[in-house]
């Protein structure tokens, strides 16, 4: 059983390790959102800008390194 927590625990860090760095590559977008609407017209920086950075974000939380750390725990094997 200890062997089943320990391969858990190192697929929950390693989708975290390798998820972090996408999603922190999303928010900051989303961040500078707010920015460009403040300093742009509203017809310069449309919705669909918006819609497609959140989407991103999204997406990003959604999957979290998941892909990368099966290939890694497959490839311990």
């Amino acid at each position: 059983m200890s062997a089943k927590n320990s391969k858990f625990k190192l697929f929950v860090e390693n989708m975290l390790v390798y998820g972090l760095g996408s999603v922190i590559s999303k928010i900051v977008p989303l961040l500078m959102t707010f920015v460009f609407t403040y300093l742009l017209k509203r017809e310069v920086y449309s919705a669909s800008d918006n819609t497609h950075t959140i989407q991103s974000l999204g997406v990003a939380l959604a999957v979290m390194g998941m892909y990368d750390a099966m290939y890694r725990l497959f490839f311990e094997r």
